[in-house]
């Protein structure tokens, strides 16, 4: 079993992982003691090649053995239990990071794929849960032919910025069970910030003034 938190990784040279089985556990200083972390499956890697490539495979735990796991880790914590919405927050987002990942394809509703196919650029308006679920990238491999231009409104960067002010506010004072919403919001503060970043470096790139 190996265990590598998320800033080793990112400090780590080589940023890649090696053969064997990971361990996949959160923790959320929100709600979760101290050095309390909460399993939520494995991920086994096969094999790496020596371009970094790898083929794997990541067993998640069941809803129930996660509520489970949950309530044990919040059981000195203040407050009433919400462990359901909590492993449904958890749950999903561990989904939303399959499909930022590209092991997941997001459903697209688009009535004419070959409408945006035969054009040569299409103009593309963001909001937070694009920008949350890396839609982008996904939109860049299934219409690759089109010059896709990116717009983003000023209110959509406002609301992040305003999301991770008042996380910043309630991530101070006890730890609370009735915190467990700040779950869901955690990935706008995190993720929406990168992906911003990375549309600016690879798209042509307007904001949008309302």
């Amino acid at each position: 079993m190996g265990f590598l938190s998320l800033e080793e990784f990112k400090c780590s040279p080589d940023t890649s992982f090696s053969k064997g089985t990971w361990e996949v556990e959160y923790h959320d200083r929100t709600h979760l003691p101290d050095e309390a972390y909460v399993g939520l499956g494995t991920i086994e890697i096969e094999e790496c090649t020596p371009k970094g490539n790898s083929f794997f495979r990541f067993h998640p735990v069941c809803s129930q053995q996660l509520e489970e796991r949950i309530s044990t880790a919040w059981e000195c914590v203040q407050g009433e239990y919400d462990v359901g919405k909590a492993t449904k927050s958890i749950l999903d987002q561990i989904a939303e990071s399959l499909v930022r990942l590209g092991l997941m394809q997001p459903q697209f509703e688009i009535g004419d794929c070959d409408f945006v196919n035969d054009r040569k650029f299409a103009i593309v308006v963001l909001d937070t849960n694009v920008l949350q679920n890396g839609v982008v990238r996904h939109l860049q491999e299934q219409f690759n032919r089109t010059q896709i231009w990116i717009v983003i409104p000023t209110v959509i960067l406002m609301e992040i910025g305003e999301i991770t002010a008042n996380l910043a506010i309630q991530d101070s004072g006890k730890r609370t069970q009735k915190k467990c919403t700040l779950l869901r919001r955690r990935p706008q503060t995190t993720i929406a910030p990168q992906e911003v970043k990375w549309i600016k470096k690879y798209f042509p790139t307007e904001t949008l003034e309302l």
